[in-house]
């Protein structure tokens, strides 16, 4: 059985009351090693706090939690295989994922889980019950938490399982470390020993997790010590996720602007936060680019796919996390069968992104649990999910974060249009799709939805608007300006390169993703 299901989160009050009961532990040990440090929990705040007032909101009630179940259910890709396809490679998809799951962990209370309630509460009673259970910087966090495990200056890594049909030019340590087998816990079986567990949720953020691991391996065979490993691959990472990674999916002109200077988010030493606006409603851009299904190794294409055919269903079934690491009772050990071919991820002409759009391939439309049986209620909406979070955390709507950025805002009949034609695509009653129309969201559009429509409707899905990749660009910049080691930090001009000499071997000033993924020896 999964131990968590995509898009949840931690209770606040769980995680208070066993930080505290570790704490404890330690005051009441005569030892001068802690058994595990308590991390400081992360304020979230508002990153347009003045945008807090009604008219900038969604209209509070039960008739708004309708219609924004009705606009998730629009949000339906009806067909996953056309070609309809951004040119960004599916490798960035899950980088992408990957840093959110470096900066963000929600911590709800309680009282949050209820999404369906219309009851809305006052921002501060909001701010009283999230909370961020990483660093928000980034500083590979997820990597190098206390969880993670370690062999002196390395990382441990884990063995597949032989099945025989292994992947060419792969060694065996492809596999995340893992605890054994437990039969009593699910919970415990199998399960990844690494920094942040969401990262064994499907198999290519798991082999992405993987390629660190290794990457850092290779710095410290390079002759760097623990320390200087970390420091050389944290801004290796913060390199990438600015000139690459934030590049293809805002654009240059955004990026170089924001490297300059930021404009929105800039919080005085002391006030840190993580922007709402960012986690809960731009960054989740990410879901719809999404594949339902991928050419994921040389073995799919020789064999036919007998066993393993690179599914968006099989990619979660391959894991711990959701999965039980195969079909039946699984493998000790990821099957070696499973070993990704970064080749195919790094070339769009083989797995490009789906476009940055309105629209959720299955079976993230339709969440799904170990047997294929689809969740109850709104827990089956990945888009449903994501659309009463933001009414219940009070995001602003996007016009009114265009506005407060004084970037153009989208026009009304284009919106209206854009809802009409997705409820005729998903197939939505006529009294449904007469709701939604005259809902009022051209008027008012939840942000996470608004930032996708800005994609389609402005750049044809190839990357993000220009309120979305702003909004994406000013945060993910300023988290790097505050990050431990952060290339910003740097003499001018540095770039990858000065670590020519001491990685012994040539670094490109262009440094980017299938570099690291050469450095760690998973893509050829």
């Amino acid at each position: 059985m999964p131990r968590i299901s995509h898009g949840s989160a931690i209770s606040l009050e769980k995680l208070r009351a066993n930080l505290a009961a570790i704490e404890a532990l330690n005051e009441s040990l005569d030892s001068p090693v802690v058994m595990a440090p308590p991390r400081r929990l992360t304020q979230f705040g508002y990153l347009f706090p003045d945008l807090q007032a009604d008219e900038h909101l969604l209209p509070p009630g039960a008739q708004t939690i309708a219609n924004l179940k009705r606009l998730g259910a629009s949000m339906r890709d009806m067909t996953p295989d056309d070609d309809r396809n951004s040119e960004i490679p599916s490798a960035y998809t899950y980088l992408g994922q990957f840093i959110d799951h470096d900066i963000t962990l929600e911590a709800l209370s309680d009282t949050f889980l209820a999404l369906d309630d219309p009851t809305l509460l006052s921002s501060e009673q909001v701010l009283q019950r999230i909370e961020n259970r990483r660093t928000a910087a980034l500083d590979l966090d997820s990597l190098y938490d206390p969880q993670a495990q370690y062999d002196g200056d390395h990382m441990l890594l884990g063995k597949v399982f032989p099945v025989g049909k292994p992947v060419p030019n792969k060694d065996e340590n492809n596999d995340l470390p893992r605890s054994g087998r437990d039969a009593n816990d699910p919970r415990f079986d199998r399960f990844a020993l690494i920094g942040d567990a969401r990262n064994d949720e499907n198999l290519n953020i798991a082999q992405l997790h993987l390629a660190f691991l290794r990457a850092h391996n290779e710095i410290v065979d390079a002759g760097h010590s623990w320390d200087g490993a970390q420091r050389v691959l944290r801004q290796l990472y913060q390199w990438i996720a600015v000139n690459d990674f934030l590049v293809r999916i805002a654009g240059q002109e955004i990026v170089d602007s924001v490297k300059t200077a930021n404009h929105f988010f800039d919080p005085p030493a002391g006030e840190f936060f993580m922007p709402l606006e960012f986690s809960v409603g731009a960054y989740r851009y990410g879901h719809s680019m999404v594949r339902q299904a991928y050419q994921y190794n040389v073995y799919i294409h020789s064999q036919g796919g007998a066993l393993f055919k690179g599914t968006l269903d099989q990619l979660f079934t391959y894991t711990a996390l959701s999965g039980q690491l195969g079909t039946g009772d699984g493998y000790d050990t990821l099957p070696d069968y499973c070993i990704i071919e970064w080749e195919n991820f790094i070339n769009p002409l083989r797995n490009a992104a789906r476009c940055i759009d309105t629209r959720l391939v299955e079976p993230l439309y339709h969440l799904r649990d170990e047997l294929g049986i689809e969740l109850p209620g709104i827990l089956a909406s990945l888009a449903v999910r994501n659309l009463l979070r933001g009414y219940k955390l009070r995001l602003p709507t996007g016009q009114a974060v265009a506005a407060r950025m004084n970037l153009p805002v989208l026009a009304e009949s284009d919106l209206r249009e854009l809802i009409a034609a997705n409820a005729d695509r998903a197939g939505l009653s006529a009294g449904d799709k007469t709701n939604l129309i005259n809902a009022g969201f051209d008027q008012r559009s939840p942000l996470w939805f608004y930032i996708l429509a800005e994609a389609e409707l402005t750049q044809n899905g190839m990357r993000l608007g220009p309120v979305g990749g702003t909004l994406i660009a000013e945060v993910l910049i300023g988290l790097v300006r505050r990050s431990a080691d952060s290339i910003f930090n740097m003499t001018p001009g540095w770039n990858p390169s000065h670590f020519s000499q001491q990685m012994k071997r040539p670094m490109n000033p262009n440094y980017h993703l299938m570099a690291l993924l050469r450095l760690a020896g998973v893509h050829s």
